[in-house]
Order: C-alpha cells, then structure tokens, then sequence
C-alpha cells in the first residue's frame, strides 16, 4: 500500500482568469497525470490524488498580498466564505489523502478552497 499526493491548484481545473494560461495548463496537467497514474498505480495498492487550493496565505503570496491596498485585500477575501486558508490546511488535507482514511480514494481532485468556488 501507499499513497501519493500531488498540489495543484482551482487555477485550471475549477476556475479560469485571464492572462493566467501558462499557469492553467500546468496545473491541469498535473490533474491529468493524476487520473492516468492512479489507473496505472491501483494494481500495487498505490492511491494518486491531488489537492487543488484556493488563496493560501503563503510565504509567496506575500508580496502578491502586500501589493493590494487594505481595501482590495478585504474585498478579495470576501470571495472565500471561510476566509482565505493556511498553509496547515493544506497540510492537513495531505495527511488525510496520506492516510489509511483515505484507502478507498484515488484519482480524486480534493477542492480545498474555504467555500470560494461554491460561488
């Protein structure tokens, strides 16, 4: 048994922006593969799924973050239902997909996004 978890993104697979393309089609890529290797990987008892996160208050959004006025920053987190997420949400969806609660799951896009795409 065992279990592989890949991080994607809403970007691509649940929602589209402009001039985001690049980003887009890697993140839905990332998708794609999860689906083949968990066809490929089911025969070893080896689960592959993917966690797709929305705004994530990170290291590296900080200065996409930063760049906002208070203002901005507010009303884009409005958009989140529960607010945008932190890096131990991400982590504890990992360690669901990681363990053996998760037995019966693969080739599953996990939406973890604080309400945002239900809008």
């Amino acid at each position: 048994n065992g279990s592989i978890v890949f991080i994607s993104s809403l970007a691509g697979n649940v929602i589209a922006s402009k001039g985001n393309s690049a980003y887009c089609a890697s993140k839905s890529a990332i998708s794609g593969i999860v689906k083949v290797l968990a066809l490929e990987q089911a025969s070893r008892r080896i689960r592959v799924n993917c966690i797709l996160p929305g705004m994530v208050k990170t290291e590296m959004m900080g200065s996409f973050l930063s760049s906002l006025t208070p203002e901005q920053l507010g009303e884009d987190e409005k958009k989140y239902p529960l607010g945008y997420g932190k890096p131990q949400d991400v982590a504890n969806a990992a360690i669901y997909l990681l363990s053996d609660a998760s037995m019966w799951m693969t080739g599953a896009s996990l939406v973890l996004d604080g309400g945002f795409s239900l809008q």
